[in-house]
């Protein structure tokens, strides 16, 4: 059992690299989905913790009633969604699905890890060495 925490070594990513980071190959993409799956995240626009059911590829275009993401944050939030091309998180239940940008939302700290860990973030000599993306 691990506790996530999010890097604060790293550095941003900058908005044009993006578009090469979640443009993921199917079996990447289902990785990622898996690894992300059950994880908390807490949403920049309402206050609370939402547990994270899956990810959906181009959020911004993603359709529900009548509408796409981006048009909703826009409308109703008041909120320009900067990257509609990347990863949401899908939150909610089974009845009533909800999609998220991933620009609007941060995973929640101190969550419990009970999967095995990815390489990345393996121990080297009694060291934990995450992994910075390049």
């Amino acid at each position: 059992m691990f506790l996530c925490q999010i890097p604060t070594s790293c550095p941003p990513v900058p908005p044009r690299e993006t578009r090469t980071i979640f443009n993921h190959q199917p079996q990447q993409f289902m990785q990622l989905k898996s690894f992300f799956k059950g994880v908390s995240v807490t949403l920049i626009h309402q206050l609370g913790l939402k547990k994270t059911r899956g990810l959906v590829p181009n959020a911004g275009n993603f359709e529900f009633e009548n509408t796409t993401v981006k048009d909703y944050f826009k409308k109703a939030r008041g909120r320009r969604i900067e990257y509609p091309n990347i990863i949401g998180i899908q939150v909610g239940s089974k009845d009533r699905d909800e999609v998220i940008p991933a620009e609007m939302c941060i995973i929640a700290p101190d969550q419990r890890y009970t999967r095995k860990l990815p390489p990345e973030f393996s121990l080297l000599n009694n060291e934990l060495i995450p992994q910075c993306p390049a």
